[in-house]
């Protein structure tokens, strides 16, 4: 058999005997026997799908049937067989179903020609033959077809707009402001098919129905805003952008406000967290929850602790060095005391209230405010809270915030301070033989000078102070002559100016409605000692028209020094008026040349008078009286600051370049106003205390800082722990003995620890963490010394504490204590976030009691002793500072008691 080709066939039932694969001649089978190809049926389409066979194979049943050379009735060719019933069927539903869908693709597509318009003129014809709603009327131009929304035909208003141009571009308007969305679509560009031009209409039709979402009508008043943004001044923008934002978040899923709405929020809650509550509940606007203000705002808050750390000395001022231009970073530095209320207060894991140079709570704060000389510029660089500072400690605090304003980039050319010792102190300590100077070396460049300037404002009160502590008759100041029109001083002529002079026309004029004194109190005239600080009643003293009125009774006998005491007034009021200029234009408004700003030129009035005023207190300092005369402390004072205040203003024209200078703002006016904020941010209370210092100061950079920072800088603003290793530095070691001390207190550890094991549960909610936490009143042993105190004041929801529990508090109590000791309680207490720092001491002091599963909640042994140890940290530093708070208040009543009782025995 090797007439024709061979193929490898797979047996297809040809024998039952052959094997598995055989040769066989493909000439010996009828064509029709052989299937070299296989084909398929889409059930969805009815079209047949046909492939190749890899191998040709024989259809079943097939048998050999062509023998050449053999007789012809041994090759009779097989008649064509019937077609199954089946195999017809399922060609006809072929055959039907893929007419169905040919004849279904034509209509679609006949559709899709007859939706589909590539002109104006097409359109126009199209849409003769569909129905457009009788709520828009069609008007055909030549340059585009308008489809019209109109409302109110007695007085028609066109509501909504669509219009469809030569190019076939949309423009939809609705209430006569374009808009891009409608619902949940997009209005395109173009349009080509009636179709989508039947869905806009549809879409704008929405609109103005009673069935359109609150979402569809923002958008629309969304478009609207934009076109009123486009068409108003640039001023005015900000609010269209803030009512747009409204809009948005009266919709919006998840909530995100901008830097402006952020900054706005703050503020408003650091200034009145009432007016932020009642403006929230009104609904008016939609304004963050005052939680996300507290994350916002905790990124500033100002803890002394941190403030006097290395990393963060002068951070605060650092980054308001960035937003300043550079006339502004030349600054004088302003140096001033506080008294407060001494106390330890425990807040958010920190003891705030000790001072710097010891562990006892502070009684004064030491605050450094800088300001800059050519804007408004002024902030607060530095807090110090102590207690009895020494000058040579506040001379090395002075010279390190005046290194590090330095190395930051601000420029300091003078300090200004009131005339206490302590202060003249630190400031002598700038020369290597300490003297007092006008101008010290400076401690960055000792080629740059550091004025030394003591504040007017402080001299002004000392002048009328030291006047009405005159001991002689009439209180009198015995002073020389000191002539205005021409700066000359004389020596030989003494001057009296009395103060009871000032009385008696007080007195005299006081039943009158019309009075020459204008201004003139009695409060002025006999001041008290807190009144005395009071700078208003020193301008009632020394007033123009209380000079004047003394200058009319030239002559009465019950005004005998009238005449001088009016001139010694005009002369101390000529000083004020030249070093209490704060605004260029004063002396302008005022017609007052000595008003004005200082400048450098040879004939000005202010620097020559400021060089007589220097002759005249030399000559007045010659005198020696015992009475009549200013204290050495202030006429030095007032000689060093009108000498440092010339050699100021030749240095500013001269060596900076400066125009003119604002002797007022060489003032520390500025830092007895922040004073002022913080007495009246805490309550309105005079002695306020650090706490209360530091979270006024923290709200008013606030207020200073938010309105500079982006949304980048709110984003990023995270509360983080500073102190994560803080127990590191401290070694504590509990001991058996230390725990044997504690045996007495046993039911109230128990009673603690019934509490700490009641936080922990709260903040777990978990049961079998609850079985680790405490026992039930079943098990407890309740007349054993642990858990007597609760048992007697059980009412049935109080907590018995597990020996885990009692084991923390035990050691926490044990930490705490050796904590204070003289040792360590300076760095424990000067440290920040002192809660962490017991915790961390008492999780590595304390073994590890019980062997505790992880629960199938996940929480571990450490979380379970963390949160008791949180708790119990809580409470003893608390305690801690009530029991240092008593202390204080039992030595200041005893101090109290013995100076009474020598004032009694007349000691």
């Amino acid at each position: 058999m090797q007439t024709g080709a061979h193929f490898f066939l797979l047996r297809s039932g040809v024998s039952d005997v052959l094997e598995t694969f055989v040769q066989v001649c493909a000439d010996h089978f009828d064509a029709s026997c052989i299937e070299k190809t296989t084909s398929y049926t889409d059930p969805r389409t009815g079209r047949v799908i046909e492939v190749a066979l890899p191998v040709p194979r024989l259809r079943p049943g097939s048998v050999p049937m062509v023998f050449p050379g053999c007789p012809s009735y041994l090759s009779v060719r097989d008649q064509s067989t019937r077609e199954t019933l089946d195999a017809k069927r399922s060609r006809q539903d072929a055959s039907q179903l893929a007419r169905a869908v040919e004849e279904s693709l034509a209509s679609y597509e006949a559709e899709q020609e007859r939706d589909r318009f590539s002109s104006l003129e097409e359109l126009r014809a199209r849409l003769q033959g569909v129905s457009v709603s009788p709520k828009w009327t069609v008007i055909h131009k030549e340059e585009c077809s308008m489809f019209l929304n109109i409302i109110d035909y007695r007085e028609p208003c066109l509501n909504a707009s669509l219009t469809v141009f030569a190019n076939l571009e949309v423009f939809a308007c609705y209430q006569g402001s374009s808009i891009n969305n409608l619902r949940s679509a997009v209005v395109p560009d173009s349009v080509q098919k009636v179709s989508s031009l039947l869905e806009i209409l549809n879409n704008l039709s929405m609109l103005s129905e009673e069935r359109c979402t609150y979402r569809h009508l923002a958008q629309a008043i969304h478009s609207l805003l934009d076109k009123l943004e486009a068409s108003i001044d640039e001023g005015k923008k900000e609010t269209v952008n803030f009512m747009k934002e409204q809009l948005l978040l009266l919709s919006a899923k998840r909530i995100q406000y901008s830097a402006q709405v952020m900054v706005f929020a703050c503020i408003l809650r650091t200034i009145s967290p009432h007016a932020y509550k009642f403006l929230r509940s009104t609904g008016a606007l939609t304004l963050p929850h005052p939680s996300t203000i507290r994350n916002v705002c905790s990124s500033i808050q100002m803890c002394p602790q941190v403030d006097s750390s290395d990393e963060t000395f002068l951070q605060y001022v650092s980054q308001r060095f960035k937003h300043l231009q550079a006339h502004e970073h030349t600054v004088t530095l302003m140096l001033d005391e506080i008294h407060i209320k001494p106390c330890l207060d425990y807040k958010g894991g920190n003891i705030c209230g000790a001072a710097v140079n010891s562990n006892e709570a502070a009684t004064s704060v030491h605050v450094f405010m800088i300001q800059s000389l050519l804007s408004a510029f002024k902030e607060v660089a530095h807090i110090l809270p102590v207690k009895t500072l020494q000058g040579e400690d506040l001379h090395c605090m002075l010279k390190k915030v005046i290194l590090g304003l330095e190395e930051i980039g601000y420029r300091v050319i003078a300090v200004v301070c009131d005339n206490n010792s302590l202060n003249r102190k630190a400031m002598k300590m700038f020369l290597p033989e300490p003297k007092f100077s006008p101008v010290y070396p400076h401690p960055a460049d000792p080629d740059r000078p550091l004025f030394y300037v003591v504040d007017a404002v402080h001299l002004f009160k000392c002048i009328r102070n030291n006047w009405l502590n005159q001991k002689n008759a009439g209180t009198c100041f015995f002073y020389p002559r000191f002539e205005l029109s021409n700066n000359e001083v004389h020596p030989e002529c003494k001057m009296t100016a009395s103060f009871r002079h000032l009385r008696d026309l007080h007195k005299e004029e006081s039943p009158l409605l019309l009075k020459s004194g204008y201004g003139l109190t009695s409060k002025a005239l006999n001041p008290s000692s807190f009144e005395r600080q009071d700078v208003k009643l020193v301008l009632q003293v020394f007033n123009p028209h209380v000079a004047e009125a003394l200058a009319a009774r030239k002559g009465h006998t019950d005004f005998q020094h009238a005449t001088a005491t009016a001139e010694f007034i005009k002369i101390i009021l000529r000083w004020w008026s030249i070093v209490n200029v704060k605004t260029p234009s004063k002396g302008f408004h005022h017609r007052n040349v000595y008003e004005e700003p200082m400048s450098n030129h040879t004939d000005d009035p202010k620097a020559s008078f400021l060089s007589a005023f220097i002759t005249w207190l030399d000559v007045w300092e010659f005198y020696r009286h015992d009475t009549g005369v200013l204290t050495q402390e202030t006429l030095s004072a007032l000689r060093l600051s009108a000498q440092s205040l010339l050699a100021l203003v030749n240095y500013c024209v001269s060596e900076l370049h400066f125009k003119y200078i604002l002797l007022g703002k060489v003032q520390t006016d500025p830092l007895e106003s922040r004073f002022g904020q913080y007495r009246q941010m805490a309550g309105g209370q005079y002695h306020i205390s650090v706490r209360q210092l530091c979270e006024t100061e923290g709200r008013i950079r606030l207020q200073n800082a938010l309105p500079r920072m982006s949304n980048d800088d709110l984003r990023g603003i995270e509360e983080t722990d500073s102190v994560r290793d803080a127990g590191t530095s401290f070694s504590v070691h509990v001991s058996d003995a230390d725990l044997d001390e504690l045996r007495a207190q046993m039911p109230v550890i128990g009673y603690v620890g019934g509490y700490c094991a009641h936080a922990a549960m709260k903040v777990l909610k978990c049961e079998s963490c609850q079985r680790q936490l405490v026992v039930t009143g079943n098990t407890a042993e309740t007349g054993e010394d642990t858990h007597s105190l609760i048992a007697q004041l059980d009412r049935g929801g109080l907590k018995f504490p597990s020996a885990l529990v009692i084991a923390v508090v035990m050691y926490t109590e044990v930490v705490v204590r050796k904590l204070m000791t003289e040792s360590t309680s300076t760095q424990f207490l000067h440290g920040p976030n002192q809660k962490n720092v017991v915790r961390q001491l008492t999780l590595d002091s304390l073994p590890r009691l019980e062997d505790i599963d992880t629960c199938e909640n996940g929480h571990t042994y450490e979380l379970l002793i963390t949160l008791v140890a949180n708790c119990a940290a809580n409470i003893m530093l608390n305690n801690l500072c009530k029991q240092r708070n008593d202390l204080l208040r039992i030595e200041k009543d005893q101090k109290a008691k013995n100076r009474k009782a020598r004032i009694f025995l007349g000691k």
